[in-house]
């Protein structure tokens, strides 16, 4: 450690900190570094140690530190490049490309078993309220009567039922659905594409009709958009279903087969699908997790490798 006189400053070498300091000033919260190690992946930059993410170079170098400790003037150690050695004359090297041995599939008709189910807060929240809701509409003694400050069902449409005011024909709405691809946010009818959620909530509707105080009670199956992504030991199928009804609800799977059944937005559509995959899955070790605007089906891979297309 280099040593200070009077005004001379030290410098600080932990990551992520890089100032100079007096040793007098300095103390067990002196300094904000990183003490994970920078982590480079699909063009993310990031530190092992916090979350923060991004692909801006200069960006990832200002993140602030997230551990608070001394500063440190003991230079880094830099490690030797590892030096392979020469071949010898007359040395070969030899290389098995032999294919490692597949996994035998097993036969599609094998029993199923539920997978474990995971219900989020935010759901069980919004499930809770139309149960008190749907109460409220039983015990009312008229079943056409809307209530009053009913929110319209149209998508993007801010307005509530009122008895005091003519909003009749002048629903604002999004006719399309909404599309979440590569980060970005946008409706299908308009395509203002955005990537702050906030923002994406607040667009204003691009056609004009009439609101839509009831929701249909008739159940239909619905054409519902899913799409999925894979890591080295898991595949993740994501299911845009908008308050799926857990209790009314079935994912279940083999090794080669996975079912879905979802009843979803209130109980008025249904979606009902079986997935051969191209892969070998563990059901035992497979979960679902319903969110209060999907349902994500977490498929944990009989073996690390790389699937190229989800349904066989």
């Amino acid at each position: 450690m280099a040593n200070a006189n009077g005004n001379d400053l030290l410098q600080c070498y932990n990551k992520g900190c890089g100032k100079k300091y007096r040793e007098e000033d300095n103390s067990n919260d002196a300094c904000m570094f990183h003490p994970g190690e920078p982590v480079f992946h699909d063009a993310y930059k990031n530190w092992s140690c916090c979350k923060q993410r991004s692909t801006n170079f200069t960006v990832f170098l200002n993140y602030p530190g997230c551990t608070r400790s001394r500063h440190c003037n003991t230079k880094p150690k830099v490690q030797k490049p590892v030096v392979t050695p020469a071949l010898q004359p007359g040395e070969v090297i030899r290389v098995n490309n032999a294919p490692r041995n597949p996994l035998e599939r097993p036969k599609d008709d094998e029993p199923t078993i539920e997978l474990k189910a995971i219900v989020t807060p935010s759901l069980k929240i919004a499930l809770e309220k139309k149960k008190i809701n749907s109460e409220k509409e039983i015990n009312s003694t008229a079943d056409d009567n809307i209530s009053e400050g009913t929110p319209c069902r149209n998508r993007g449409c801010k307005c509530a039922f009122s008895m005091q005011t003519d909003i009749k024909n002048k629903c604002v709405h999004h006719p399309g659905y909404p599309i979440f691809h590569e980060g970005m946010k946008y409706w299908s009818c308009c395509n203002k594409k955005t990537s702050d959620f906030t923002e994406f909530l607040n667009q204003t509707g691009c056609a004009i009709g009439q609101h839509c105080w009831k929701q249909d009670k008739q159940q239909t199956q619905s054409p519902c958009r899913y799409d999925w992504y894979q890591t080295g030991s898991d595949v993740y199928i994501t299911i845009y279903s908008k308050l799926v009804d857990p209790a009314k609800s079935l994912i279940e799977a083999n090794h080669t087969i996975v079912k879905i059944f979802l009843n979803y937005e209130y109980d008025s559509k249904q979606f009902n699908k079986a997935i051969t995959l191209e892969g070998i899955i563990l059901p035992e070790k497979s979960t679902v997790q319903y969110f209060g605007a999907k349902a994500e089906i977490k498929l944990k891979k009989a073996s690390v490798n790389n699937w190229s297309k989800l349904e066989l």
